[in-house]
């Protein structure tokens, strides 16, 4: 996830240096983050993607995210 988060927040590419400030090439768009999980509720206590994904995002200013979570994923059937 680290190197994903890189790519996303990539200095004078994704965030140029105009005027000696940083300046996010997309913003006032719609943004979509797709998560799934095994047996991990998302935003539940052992989620640490949820929350670190939002952080980026807010980072580059994003307003409008829309989640689509897909989790527990991978438990067992009940008998």
């Amino acid at each position: 996830m680290r190197a994903w988060d890189d790519h996303i927040a990539r200095q004078r590419i994704t965030f140029p240096l105009i005027l000696s400030k940083y300046v996010d090439l997309a913003t006032d768009k719609t943004t979509y983050v797709a998560t799934t999980t095994g047996e991990t509720p998302i935003l539940g206590d052992l989620d640490f993607v949820s929350p670190s994904l939002r952080d980026l995002l807010e980072f580059s200013r994003k307003t409008d995210v829309q989640v689509i979570a897909v989790d527990i994923t991978a438990s067992q059937p009940a008998a």
